[in-house]
């Protein structure tokens, strides 16, 4: 069972997105509504399970972006990243591209290709 952290500030898409990954056999380990409050999620692990990947929407509410949010972890924690967004401008998207993430997916999430995406980087 793939360990899951969620970073998304639509409190409705955050809730749909832990059900769905739960029925898809996924443990939620943690979910924040900032970046912010992702960090202290973070700080805080001390023996919890860690996360085998963060979902990461990249507009956020804050001051911190998914962006940032996620350059902190993948560098400090090795946790692989999966960008999820409504929208990509091109710039947004080469920023984001440079911290070479599994995956970019659109909103509404295809939760069949998300767990492809998952199993195909865990075999790996």
């Amino acid at each position: 069972m793939k360990k899951i952290f969620i970073l998304e500030d639509n409190a409705i898409i955050s809730m749909e997105m832990e059900l769905s990954l739960k029925r898809y056999g996924m443990e939620i380990v943690g979910n924040s509504f900032s970046g912010e409050d992702a960090l202290i999620f973070f700080s805080n692990l001390n023996g919890n399970p860690r996360p085998d990947f963060a979902l990461v929407d990249i507009f956020l509410a804050g001051q911190m972006n998914g962006i940032e949010f996620a350059e902190h972890i993948m560098n400090k924690y090795q946790i692989p990243i999966i960008f999820i967004s409504g929208n990509w401008d091109e710039m947004t998207k080469k920023k984001a591209l440079i911290l070479k993430p599994c995956a970019f997916l659109q909103k509404p999430i295809d939760y069949d290709d998300l767990i492809k995406i998952i199993q195909t980087k865990t075999e790996s």
